[in-house]
């Protein structure tokens, strides 16, 4: 399974009567930077190896940008625009325009706040930082990412069973990405991944950490999530949410 998450941002007023819970929220006329995360999911990729293509979310970026961007949503929605009706209008705009055309994407989650990594139990997460280009074949022409680029990469790993990886495992993680990923030109480094989407690089990575890192017993890999930008992600695990 997979999943990718974008952020997006809208300044808007709203007043919501006091007859509402509305928790965290104070009464009256008032304003929030509101930070929405949007997360996407799909059994499998298309080429080049999206679930879909961020650009994708442009008609999502726009409508946020014109219908509620520095508005009173108390005029734009039709019932007390609370964060669970402004969370309701949103994912059901997204499931009419984005979801359904597809035919194979799922709106995994629509939130006020960015979306973590899945997980129960004693957690331990790690993170590592890489720079690396690389380029998309098969995209349309003028698309830019068909374009030899580059990124300032962040890599996500979540682990069950366990609050901190053994330092050997640590070692292997950072070993790993330094060799094959950080300095890299990522079509020729880990070409066995696939284009190196951010979807494939998160399946790459998660396969194997689960191939070659020794976890202590009753300790096993949840996730694994690579971030090109601050506002995107794409997720890989093998369970389904």
């Amino acid at each position: 399974m997979y999943r990718i998450g974008k952020q997006f941002t809208f300044d808007a007023a709203h007043a919501v009567p006091a007859a509402v819970d509305e928790r965290h929220c104070p009464p009256g006329l008032h304003g929030h930077t509101y930070t929405i995360g949007v997360v996407l999911a799909a059994e499998q990729v298309e080429p080049p190896g999206f679930v879909i293509d961020f650009a994708a979310l442009n008609p999502f970026a726009r409508h946020l940008n014109e219908v509620l961007d520095h508005r009173l949503l108390n005029d734009v929605l039709d019932q007390p625009p609370t964060h669970q009706a402004i969370n309701g209008y949103l994912r059901r705009w997204l499931e009419t325009f984005l979801v359904a055309p597809t035919g194979r994407v799922t709106l995994d989650a629509v939130s006020i706040q960015a979306p973590t990594l899945p997980g129960q139990g004693p957690l331990a997460e790690y993170e590592v930082t890489f720079e690396a280009a690389h380029r998309l074949p098969g995209l349309p022409i003028g698309h830019k990412c068909a374009r030899i680029h580059g990124h300032s990469y962040r890599a996500a790993f979540r682990f069950d069973g366990t609050s901190r990886l053994p330092d050997a495992c640590l070692a292997a993680l950072n070993g790993y990405i330094s060799t094959a990923f950080n300095g890299c030109y990522l079509n020729d480094s880990v070409p066995h991944a696939g284009p190196p989407t951010s979807e494939n690089l998160a399946r790459h990575l998660y396969e194997w950490a689960c191939k070659e890192l020794s976890l202590p017993d009753g300790t096993t890999i949840t996730a694994a999530r690579v971030s090109e930008t601050a506002s995107t992600w794409a997720e890989y695990q093998e369970t389904t949410w």
